[in-house]
This record gives C-alpha cells, structure tokens and sequence, in this order.
C-alpha cells in the first residue's frame, strides 16, 4: 500500500510538471482512494480544483473497472470465466435462490444497521464499509454468507456501472484534452505499477498473479470483490488486502495529506515575507 502510495505521489508530481496544474490538485486526482472520500477532501483543501479532481478520479475507476477484466482473462492471465482455484468460493452457477434463507435475513438486517449507523457517525465510505465489517463479525462468529445466484451478482456489476458513469461529467471539464490526456496517461502508470507490485507479491506469497493483482489493483473493493468471485481467485485475499488499503487511505493518508498542504502553506508563506 506505501508502495502504491509513493507511486501515485510521483505520477501526480510529474502530471504537475505537464500540465501546470498545481500539486495538490494532480495529488487528490491520483490517490487510489474512495471517489467520495477524496472529493470531500478535496472540498475541505484550499487551492484544489474539485473539477479535475472528480474526473480523474472516476477515468482511473473506470480504466481499472474496464482494463483488470481485460488483463486478467488475456492469454497473459490465462483465466477463464470456468476456472477453479484452490481456497476460492463456490461458483455463482451452483448457488441456489433457496439457499439464501435464512440466513440472507440475518445478514441484510446487519449491513442495513452498519450501513445506516456508519453513515450517522460519518464513517467514511459507510454504505461499503459498514456492510464489509458487519458481514466479516457474522462470518467471525461462525454463521456462513448465503452464496448469491447470478443474476443477483450482474444486478450489481450493472448497478455499479452506471453508478460510475453518471459520475463523469466531461462538460464541466476545463482544458479537456489536456486534462484527459494525463488523466489516462497516469491511470497507464498506474495500472502498470500495480501489475508490477503484484508480481513482486507473488515471488512473496504463495498465490496466483491474478490474485496478485486484484488484492493490489488501484479500484474499488466492491468491483475487485466481483472479478475474483468470477475467476475464483482467493477471495480473502483479495478482500482484505483491499479493504486494508482502504482502511490506510481513508484513515491515514487524509491527516497527512493537510498536514503536508499545512506545511508547504507555511513555507511559502515564510518565504514570500
């Protein structure tokens, strides 16, 4: 995740040094973060253009949403939408709606509580997080998640897709070819890092390069969670490292992030006196 980290801070130094536009908007446009966590964060910073910061952020989504599947069936992959690989879940074609109860009620009851309960104490991302830690406590307590037929798993990818999609609002966008162009061209970076760090993970860990690469793939848990379920990655893997890093990015790196904007504001506050 500091890796990750250290990698988008430079892709955002050098689209600052490309573009003009300033450090801290190229900075909240490249963290692989929640798109509404950085926007709010984005809105809290002085000096940041919330405009290029949303539609960078919903390009990298969308590459990582689009490109992963792409890679990851690619012959480099070699995974099929058939494929079995140890230690992951049952296939969604096995899964029957009777199954689903009782349990099914238990666990939405749950993440209905978590969800609405995060969202009153402002938790950050509470409509995915809480459900995430509301199902992990059940499943810790021994009760096992109902498996979801198929036509529930693609309601969600369509859900999720067209969540994505009313996001991006090019219209608003100033100096768009510019701004497009470096948004993709560091999402390339990006997604280039990312398969490199999950090489690294696999001469580390004993696993898949493409449970690598979902566990360390710069998009949303949610979406990530999905691909592995289709592929039968490593499930847990995948999850907990993506929920790790959003847990560091949502915790962590905001505090950090204005305490690094603080103290650039001090000094050039310093320097111009």
């Amino acid at each position: 995740t500091v890796l990750l980290l250290a990698l988008c801070a430079g892709i955002a130094w050098l689209v600052c040094k490309l573009s003009g536009i300033n450090y801290k908007t190229a900075l909240l446009g490249c963290i692989p973060g929640g798109l509404t966590q950085v926007i709010a964060l984005a809105e809290e910073t002085e000096g940041v253009n919330i405009t290029i910061v949303t539609v960078t952020q919903v390009i990298r989504l969308m590459m990582i949403v689009l490109c992963i599947p792409v890679i990851i069936f690619s012959s480099i992959m070699g995974q099929t939408h058939a494929a079995v690989s140890g230690g992951g879940p049952v296939s969604a074609a096995f899964a029957s709606w009777s199954g689903l109860f009782p349990n099914l009620i238990l666990f939405a009851a749950a993440c209905t509580v978590c969800a609405i309960a995060g969202n009153r104490i402002k938790f950050p991302t509470a409509f995915l997080l809480g459900p995430a830690i509301a199902t992990a406590i059940l499943q810790f307590a021994g009760l096992d998640g109902p498996l979801l037929p198929s036509p529930l798993i693609n309601a969600a990818q369509l859900l999720i897709g067209t969540y994505v999609g009313l996001l991006l609002k090019p219209g608003q966008l100033p100096s768009k070819l510019r701004t497009l162009t470096l948004a993709v061209g560091g999402g390339v970076l990006l997604l280039i890092g990312a398969c490199g760090l999950s090489f690294l993970l696999t001469k580390l860990e004993p696993i898949s390069i493409s449970t690598g690469l979902l566990s360390l793939a710069p998009g949303g848990m949610d979406q990530m969670g999905i691909i592995a379920h289709e592929i039968n990655a490593d499930l847990s893997m995948v999850a907990g490292y993506q929920l790790f890093r959003t847990f560091f990015i949502f915790f962590a790196v905001p505090p950090l992030i204005r305490m690094i904007f603080h103290y650039s504001a001090e000094r050039q506050k310093r320097l111009s006196e």
